[in-house]
């Protein structure tokens, strides 16, 4: 079972991949915090389904480097974390639909929500961030 949330290097993938037609790699460092604030935007302290199903459609589309709707293997491996899409494929066809990538950044909110309360506060995001790396 997964056992981090894929915010902070989304968020942190969202500055790495612009409008350019190729991917390019996610910086090397994450700012937990700084992730947080980005997708919080409602500022309330908290990032609920809302702000992050809308961050991760964002950080999909902003993968696809190529703009042809897909994320390839090699736009993949340019993701932080990318072993957690290997089993996303639902398909089989070698590339991954906004809603196969979703449906894996969906869990990961589920295991970083820690109390249960359909929000993540910034302690639960640099937990499972750290939790993540620690691996």
């Amino acid at each position: 079972m997964r056992s981090i949330w894929m915010l902070v290097p989304i968020a942190a993938l969202l500055f790495a991949c612009s409008s350019a037609r190729t991917p390019q790699p996610p910086p090397s460092q994450y700012d937990p915090h700084a992730a947080f604030a980005e997708t919080d935007t409602n500022r309330d302290d908290a990032i609920d389904r809302q702000e992050f199903y809308v961050r991760i459609v964002e950080v999909f589309y902003r993968a696809d480097g190529n703009k042809d709707g897909f994320l390839s293997v090699e736009e993949i491996t340019l993701l932080a974390f990318p072993d957690d899409m290997k089993d996303a494929d639902s398909n089989h066809d070698g590339r991954l639909t906004v809603h196969e990538f979703v449906r894996v950044r969906a869990l990961d909110f589920e295991e970083a929500d820690g109390d249960k309360d359909g929000l993540l506060s910034i302690q639960e995001v640099v937990a499972a961030y750290d939790v993540r790396t620690a691996k």
